[in-house]
This record gives structure tokens, sequence and C-alpha cells, in this order.
């Protein structure tokens, strides 16, 4: 019997985002590859979003919507995979936009490298949408060897977020994997695991992403909160993990090493930015995490 089930699900959370929801669907809806479902989840938008994604759902039939009230955008995610019926998941944030043929080269790039992930390279756009930075990588496929998991690991580092990755679903079905809710950075904690369980990984190295920066966004607020988060997230994965016999030694070391690079921030990056916050806060969260961190093998 023939399956008519979409190639990919497109997972759009929307909370508030009126000012800018327009664009990613348009940019969605003229994609040249059309074999896809857009599953757009209505956070409890307080705004004009509902408005604006029931005049997208009417016009486009492969454009669904479900309500979700709280939770956050795991919550919202989390809703979205199980209506999901794609091979493959992407993840589009409701203030971002696509190139054209984003989804087609994904898609085909997939498909030819046998990949389980495919990472966008992207472009920065201010709240007016105008690019003002790009940032490129090189071309990259790995396997899922130890040297080449670790890779995989190194490579993601602070890029570890939804925005712009096209993931097999069994991955997320086969090994159960659902999002942290009513947390922010819980995109990080999920797709650092799911790196783990990619046969191989393909980084696309044409920016076919444009990914808008909004200081006054949701990721970008409450930075005290974020160190605690991060160890939180990690740390509700961290058991999926343990009864595999892959995660040990240097790969677990990565994983684990890459939480606390992302916490403690390198001199340019680093999104948890302990280092830069007040006394207290970094009391906070050394209280929280000490027992775990003394508690780790000697190596």
């Amino acid at each position: 019997m023939e399956d008519n089930n979409p190639k990919i699900s497109v997972i759009i959370p929307v909370y508030n985002t009126e000012k800018y929801l327009g664009a990613c669907f348009d940019s969605l809806a003229n994609q040249t590859f059309q074999d896809f479902e857009a599953i757009i989840i209505d956070n409890n938008s307080t705004d004009n979003s509902t408005k604006i994604i029931e005049e997208y759902t009417n016009k486009y039939p492969n454009f669904k919507t479900y309500k979700k009230i709280g939770g956050m955008a795991g919550g919202a995610r989390n809703l979205a995979l199980q209506h999901a019926k794609g091979n493959f998941l992407f993840f589009l944030d409701s203030d971002d936009t696509l190139d054209s043929k984003a989804l087609e080269l994904l898609y085909n790039t997939a498909q030819e490298h046998n990949a389980d992930i495919v990472n966008c390279t992207f472009n920065l756009m201010d709240i007016n949408g105008n690019t003002y930075k790009t940032i490129w990588e090189q071309e990259l496929l790995l396997s899922d060897t130890k040297d080449g998991v670790i890779k995989i690991l190194k490579h993601l580092g602070n890029r570890a977020g939804t925005g712009g990755k096209l993931i097999k679903r069994n991955i997320f079905t086969k090994h159960n994997l659902s999002f942290p809710e009513n947390v922010s950075y819980e995109d990080i904690a999920l797709i650092t695991t799911c790196a783990l369980f990619a046969k191989i990984f393909y980084q696309f190295s044409k920016p076919i992403y444009s990914r808008r920066y909004l200081q006054d966004s949701l990721s970008n607020s409450n930075s005290h909160l974020v160190p605690k988060n991060l160890f939180n997230n990690f740390a509700l994965l961290r058991p999926k993990l343990q009864k595999y016999d892959f995660f040990k030694g240097e790969i677990r070391e990565e994983w684990e090493y890459r939480l606390i690079h992302m916490i403690i921030g390198s001199e340019k990056q680093g999104n948890g930015g302990l280092k830069n916050l007040p006394k207290e806060s970094v009391k906070e969260f050394f209280d929280l995490s000490k027992d775990f961190y003394l508690s780790l093998p000697k190596d």
C-alpha cells in the first residue's frame, strides 16, 4: 500500500509573533519542495498570531494548527511530535524564514548521504528582516564512530538549537525523546542528545535559513535562569542515555563538557553566560550542580 504520509513535517511553535508570522509562513508556502506538512502550534498567543494562523491554514491544506496552553516552546514542540507523520522533522521558529529551495536542498542532501540529521548554515537578521551576518560552515559529513560522534558534538556546540535542523523522526520515536517543558533552552539539550543517535550527520554549507535575533525574546531574557535551565534540561535527558552502552568514556565526557562549556561561556560565545552573572546567581547554580559534578568519575 502506498505511503501517503508527507516526507517532511515542519514544526512551528507560535507565541505572540504577529509581526513576523506572515514572512515565516510565506517562506514556507513558497517552497519548491511541497511534500511537507506544516504543524503550527499556537501556544496561547494573545496578539493577532491566532488570526494569522487561521488565514494560512484556511488557504493551504498542508498547514495544520493545534492549540497548546502552557509548556512554553518545549510543550508546543512535544504536541507537534504527537501529530507529525513525516519521515523527517524540520524545525522552524515563527520569527525566522527560509530560502525558497531550503526543504528541497535539505531533503535531497539527506537522501543522497542517508543522513539522520542535516544542519543548516544560516543568516542572522535584524528585527526588520535585514541580513547583517552570515554564519558560514564548511560542508561536513560525519558517521557514528566514536571519533565521529565526538566531532558532531563539538561541531554543534552552541548551535544545537532546533532552528534549521532536518532530523529523521524515528530518532524521536525509537528512543522516546521529548523536549523539556516550561523552561528556556530546552532545544539545546534535546538536539545534543539526538546527535548521539545519528548514524550520519551532514552539515550543509549554503546559508538557507534566516534567523531573526530579537533582544526581547524569551530566550534572551531572564539570563540568570539560563545556567540552571541548561543543567536541569540535560539532567532530564541523561537517564535516557545511561542505559546505552555507547554513553560512556569519551562520548559521555564530551556530552557533559558541552554542557559545562555552554553554561560557563567562552570568551566570545556560550549561551549560559555564567561568568557574566552576579554572585548570587553563580552561587545558586553551584548549589544546584555541585553534588552531580563532584560525583563524576575521576577521569
